[in-house]
């Protein structure tokens, strides 16, 4: 609508008084809810925080892992706090060189989402939407996606879990503060059934419920707030909502509509395998080939922060997303039908730039560092010159998540071909020039017009030719 001619006098040179009064109203700042609500709605009013500290607490606990070598928040990393100059992870998967999530026997066929905001997607989602949380929208609860953790990436089961509890005398104790003695195992019950895996989604939840960020610069302006939005952004919001195209998928106050869509994105990389999506994991509805491909839209909050992007990582950057979107996506490699509405766009080299100005304005407020600490004592050490922590193996402090001689364990070393990512995996191919790495893929950047120059980059009207690695 941003794109629509009209007489009437612009607001910003982009939208008339009408249209700037709907978008106001559509994209005004969301208000964040208590996130003691769900607590205080099934248990005693006063230990809120007690339950979202023990939430803390497991979410970075290796012990729940198989081989005790991740944790949640190696894939859903909050960074350090601590380190000079401090590290934001934003609660998404920063470990490279992947652009999928590493599980903790073998590589996960999805790039891990930020968690962050959980819970103003269940605010905000519309009554339609059948599950917010994962890729496919699985669950209907954030604390429920611990279920995808235990079968898919910690690889363990509801009595390991169970056993943890048990084991450690800190959590044990604040475990029966909360809910009072533990069943000792899970393993007469059915999946999901255990009352411990209940009470820890929930404690989860509540950890997950705080880590909230808002106020970005384009809250502020949309609000008519003091704002440092820069004119390109305003100009890509105008984008954004027009000839872009973005806002059908990604409109409201979570730039999401947080609907099943099949956009055509490549699966492409060392590591990635073709992904069904809806219909891999069923949606929580009995499998419906007709789901094949689809995948639920992100909430575009904290985007530049949250990347690699897609659901297998397909784009390292938000350059990449936006030529992707602007060349009507690619002919082949991917699952499913793609929807429709990808078609090749109207944007010009200015627009994308804009764009991408508006994307980076998404950007809230930092998550409260007390959150993003690992709040139980361990036996860490210093590494020097880095800032994660390091595990003391012997006489030595060693990065268990990087050191191929102690990868995952002080006792497991990666071979000469693997890559250490708090277990060993296999490395990218070697590629014989011209061609060159791209994804796990060797590709001849100077030939290849979806990877023109460099990887991701696509050429596009009026230059859709990559002639020696430029776009002509």
């Amino acid at each position: 609508m941003g794109g629509c001619w009209s007489s009437e006098p612009l607001i910003d040179d982009t939208f008339t008084a009408d249209q700037w009064e709907r978008l106001k109203s559509d994209y005004a700042p969301p208000i964040p809810p208590n996130p003691c609500d769900v607590w205080t709605q099934v248990r005693r009013p006063g230990t809120c925080d007690q339950a979202a500290a023990l939430g803390q607490a497991l979410f970075f606990e290796p012990a729940l892992s198989h081989s005790g070598a991740i944790s949640c928040a190696s894939c859903h990393d909050p960074g350090d706090p601590d380190a000079v100059p401090k590290i934001d992870g934003w609660f998404a998967d920063i470990r490279t060189p992947n652009n999928v999530s590493a599980a903790d026997s073998g590589w996960t066929k999805r790039n891990s989402p930020s968690v962050i905001n959980v819970s103003l997607k269940d605010k905000y989602a519309p009554a339609t939407a059948r599950g917010v949380f994962s890729w496919t929208g699985k669950f209907t609860r954030s604390g429920a996606v611990l279920r995808l953790a235990i079968d898919k990436a910690l690889k363990t089961n509801d009595d390991a879990i169970a056993a943890v509890i048990h084991n450690n005398p800190i959590y044990l104790s604040q475990y029966i503060q909360l809910f009072g003695t533990p069943s000792p195992s899970c393993s007469t019950m059915p999946p999901s059934q255990c009352e411990l895996i209940k009470n820890l989604e929930l404690v989860f939840e509540v950890y997950m419920n705080k880590l909230v960020s808002v106020n970005s610069p384009f809250d502020l302006f949309i609000a008519d707030l003091p704002s440092p939005l820069s004119e390109s952004a305003k100009r890509g919001f105008g984008v954004f909502v027009g000839r872009g195209m973005c806002a059908e998928c990604h409109g409201g106050k979570m730039f999401s509509d947080f609907t099943p869509h099949d956009t055509g994105v490549p699966q492409m990389g060392v590591n990635v395998f073709e992904d069904g999506g809806r219909a891999d994991d069923h949606g929580g509805v009995a499998m419906d080939p007709a789901d094949a491909g689809l995948f639920i839209t992100p909430s575009l909050r904290n985007i530049a922060k949250t990347g690699p992007y897609m659901h297998d990582g397909a784009f390292t950057s938000l350059a990449e997303v936006i030529a992707f979107y602007r060349a009507g996506g690619v002919p082949s490699g991917y699952a499913g039908v793609r929807d429709a509405r990808i078609q090749k766009g109207e944007m010009t080299d200015e627009d994308a730039r804009d764009l991408e100005a508006f994307l980076n304005s998404l950007t809230g407020t930092p998550i409260p560092p007390e959150l993003c600490r690992d709040v139980h004592p361990r036996n860490v050490c210093t590494i020097a010159g880095d800032a994660n922590p390091g595990t003391v193996c012997g006489t030595a402090c060693v990065d268990l998540q990087l050191d191929p001689k102690h990868c995952g364990s002080c006792d497991k070393q990666c071979a000469t071909n693997e890559v250490c990512m708090g277990t060993c995996f296999p490395t990218a191919p070697m590629c014989s020039p011209p061609a060159q790495n791209c994804h796990g893929f060797c590709l001849d950047f100077q030939a290849d017009p979806q990877n023109c120059g460099s990887c991701g980059h696509t050429c596009a009207d009026p230059t859709p030719t990559c002639v020696t690695g430029t776009c002509r």
